[in-house]
């Protein structure tokens, strides 16, 4: 790969590939705004393994690449490569390094902090008195969504005299539901039908674009439901525009409820 006059702005993907609705998506429009505002190249090698992942490093870091970025699942193999190529700077999205590298930076958002309003919002519209949260794995990125819907259903306790419970994450304890991963629908579906048997009338996933296509669907099917309007999954699955409640935006984390009556 030759070298640029300005230099590039560089990504690699992780397997899900770079249209993906997620993250791999996220950082491709980033580093396109960025190279039109610095007048950079921004060029993107997609990983069908995480075993790939050395080798285009390799490739770009004798290619003038000013940063390199991936996402957080790519976080073990980023922390060698930095360790490996010193003066090589790296950028991973949504997880924390400890302890830090000099050449790598990272991006994480106080999540909690939005959870927590989405929770509260959870709590004044449910009409069962109970609301769900599940997870894809236990990771701080996933937890503190958890940990912030539910101290912001516990808030709203506080304010208004009432008695909202919440299914499928203990703060306390550090204890909950979680699929075992971000894949797949099907796990969606297990986990938002185990939430709806329990008396659940909104649910947070938080645990990737397909696993929330599946506790969609649930929802769907186990009874009316609506949403309002959340980033992408909306637009790619119209059918589900009904019954986003709201959304938490560092990235796509949506609020799905069940409907109590049509109009």
């Amino acid at each position: 790969m030759p070298a640029t006059i300005n230099g590039r702005i560089c990504q690699i993907t992780n397997s899900s590939g770079l249209n993906d609705n997620y993250f791999n998506e996220l950082i491709y429009k980033g580093i396109q705004e960025s190279a039109q505002t610095h007048n950079w190249e921004a060029t993107v090698l997609q990983s069908s393994s995480v075993s790939d992942f050395s080798k285009l490093v390799k490739t770009f870091a004798d290619a003038d690449c000013r940063l390199i970025i991936s996402p957080g699942n790519l976080l073990e193999q980023l922390q060698t490569a930095a360790q490996v190529n010193p003066n090589q700077r790296f950028m991973v999205m949504d997880f924390g390094i400890d302890p830090p590298l000099e050449n790598v930076w990272v991006q994480e958002y106080a999540t909690d902090q939005a959870a927590f309003l989405a929770g509260y919002l959870s709590a004044s519209v449910t009409k069962t008195g109970k609301v769900g949260v599940f997870g894809g794995i236990d990771i701080p990125p996933v937890t503190s969504f958890m940990d912030g819907f539910t101290l912001g259903v516990k808030y709203y306790n506080q304010q208004k005299g009432t008695n909202v419970k919440v299914i499928g994450w203990d703060v306390d304890k550090h204890e909950g539901l979680f699929t075992g991963g971000f894949c797949c629908s099907v796990e969606g579906r297990q986990a938002a039908r185990q939430l709806l048997d329990a008396g659940a009338d909104v649910i947070l996933p938080v645990a990737g674009q397909s696993v929330g296509i599946g506790a969609g669907a649930e929802i769907q099917e186990q009874g009316n439901a609506w949403i309002r309007r959340g980033y992408r999954l909306g637009e790619t699955n119209p059918e589900f525009a009904d019954i986003i409640l709201t959304s938490i935006e560092n990235a796509l984390t949506l609020v799905l409820r069940r409907r109590q009556t049509r109009s």
